[in-house]
């Protein structure tokens, strides 16, 4: 059976063909395909493949149709299409409140206290900040303050994750 579809743009067809359509005043019901006049007033039109088979995509690309109006005809062919880039992993936001509290509960809220008090960048960061994200800003610090508590980078980032992050 014969593909129809509705020619929007060169990538995007509505396929398939209406029950019924009013044209020049007639009400149009049933197999419409035997009436072309009519779709092609609504931009319905045969689709035919192109000449190509769907290239293979190779990494990092997908295959993508693409459509063309020639002739009342809609000519479907296939492009190889580069992927977009994988989104940024979302910023881990963390709060002071949990930080002081889970640091309470785990026994070394007096040295992370200590830090806060005794670095003075560390000191103007903590107190201009409502909330500690995980960004450059904090990998700048992670190895001080891991160093301050006796902890490892990969500890205060796990306890980090586990205690104190915002939802």
């Amino acid at each position: 059976m014969k593909e129809y579809g509705r020619y929007i743009n060169e990538t995007t067809i509505y396929q398939g063909v209406p029950k019924t359509l009013d044209y020049n005043g007639v009400h149009y019901i049933g197999d419409l395909t035997r009436y072309p006049e009519v779709l092609s007033a609504f931009n319905i039109f045969p689709i035919e493949n192109a000449d190509q088979d769907a290239p293979v995509p190779e990494q990092g690309y997908h295959i993508e149709e693409r459509y063309a109006l020639s002739n009342y005809t809609i000519i479907r062919s296939y492009v190889s299409v580069e992927d977009p880039p994988a989104p940024p992993e979302p910023t881990k936001v963390y709060s002071k409140l949990k930080i002081l509290m889970a640091a309470k509960q785990a026994g070394f809220l007096d040295p992370l206290i200590d830090l806060i008090e005794s670095d003075r960048e560390i000191s103007y960061i903590w107190n201009a900040s409502n909330t500690i994200e995980d960004n450059e800003l904090l990998g700048q610090y992670i190895g001080t303050i891991g160093t301050a508590l006796g902890k490892t980078e990969e500890e205060i980032m796990s306890f980090l994750d586990s205690n104190c992050l915002i939802d």
